[in-house]
């Protein structure tokens, strides 16, 4: 709360990307401020409630593929490395994410607070020094 006093109403209306609760920007393709190519990259992006564990999860690919699955079919999180990449298990589905950096991303994962992932193109997997960087989602079902 700020100094003024907010009502309900006041507290209800959506607010700047800034004061936002979450750090990452979770607008919707669709939304008439939509990401454009010139916003910055981020790997991932938390619920507009913050830290609160969220209902579904986002794979946005570099080629425009999305894929969303319910947390409530995450059965298992596999890694040798969790900072260059895991497997995630979506009942018979398996998404693996390799990158950079992935250490934040996968605790988010982990504790159902990550919404949306999103594939960085190779310029800026190439531009990228010690950020968070998704450089390929791969999503394998069984045929």
């Amino acid at each position: 709360m700020n100094s003024k006093t907010d009502t309900i109403n006041d507290l209800l209306q959506p607010r700047g990307r800034l004061a936002q609760l979450a750090r990452s920007d979770t607008r919707r393709p669709d939304d008439e401020t939509a990401t454009t190519a010139t916003d910055e990259y981020t790997a991932f992006a938390r619920g507009r409630v913050g830290t609160r564990p969220q209902m579904m999860i986002c794979f946005r690919k570099c080629s425009g593929e999305v894929t969303v699955f319910a947390y409530s079919l995450l059965m298992r999180i596999q890694s040798e490395s969790s900072d260059r990449g895991f497997t995630m298990t979506f009942g018979d589905t398996k998404v693996t994410l390799e990158g950079e950096n992935l250490m934040p991303l996968f605790h988010y994962v982990r504790e159902h607070r990550a919404v949306e992932i999103v594939e960085a193109d190779r310029t800026v997997v190439m531009q990228a020094q010690g950020e968070c960087v998704v450089s390929r989602i791969l999503v394998v079902s069984p045929k």
